[in-house]
């Protein structure tokens, strides 16, 4: 799950180490941010889950509006950073990821918006994405590193071995990573009398199954509160 996330100069978030549980649900009155704050804390799902032999990463930039990304309150070229951090499993060690990427105009699509930095760390483990510092990259390192792993960065076995199963549950994590705004929902459908399902654990699109999946999760978490 992620644990929490940080978002400074993403339209209108300044976000830091917000903690997250497995289930989490924003409530606000129009334009406070529950979108932004959604759409921030998908860029990082999204971008590792693309289908694309492209950048992943301008992929997200477009989808979510190039030269409209920055915070309105500042001017053009600006940088927007966004952390997540992990906990994949109650055994593991944390792992936190963090991404500062350039926001510019938009007579500078596509070349004004590129990373400007990249950090990966996995418990005391912290691999800083390097380049040339003349040269920012339209590609993140980690969507190329999770299939390859730290061998690539010169660490040792002993090192990488106990490492190895935390990314690769970073990456089945954000597979499994499933955003929902309340305009997809159907209301009247998810208030409505249904059949116990124990098996349900993802929400229809239309938000029908609500109740099964609120309960079959809060069994499984304990996230709830009870009353008597």
């Amino acid at each position: 799950m992620i644990k929490s996330f940080s978002a400074q100069n993403y339209r209108n978030l300044s976000v830091d180490e917000l903690a997250l549980c497995p289930v989490n649900v924003f409530i606000g009155p129009n334009n406070s941010g529950k979108s932004n704050l959604i759409d921030a804390l998908s860029f990082l799902p999204d971008m590792l889950n693309a289908d694309t032999r492209e950048s992943a990463f301008l992929e997200q930039v477009r989808k979510r509006g190039w030269n409209e990304l920055l915070n309105r309150s500042l001017k053009p070229p600006g940088k927007v950073s966004l952390r997540w951090t992990f906990q994949l499993e109650a055994e593991q060690e944390p792992v936190r990821y963090e991404l500062d990427f350039a926001v510019d105009g938009a007579d500078r699509i596509p070349h004004g918006f590129l990373i400007q930095s990249e950090r990966l760390q996995v418990g005391d483990v912290v691999l800083t994405f390097d380049f040339d510092k003349t040269v920012s990259r339209s590609e993140t390192w980690l969507r190329g590193f999770l299939p390859v792993g730290f061998g690539t960065f010169g660490l040792s076995p002993e090192e990488w071995t106990p490492r190895r199963k935390s990314v690769s549950k970073l990456a089945d994590v954000c597979r499994g990573f499933l955003p929902y705004l309340s305009t997809y929902f159907d209301l009247r459908a998810a208030g409505s009398a249904q059949e116990i399902d124990t098996t349900a654990k993802e929400l229809s699109l239309d938000g029908a199954n609500f109740v099964n999946v609120l309960g079959n999760l809060d069994d499984e978490h304990n996230f709830l509160p009870t009353y008597e």
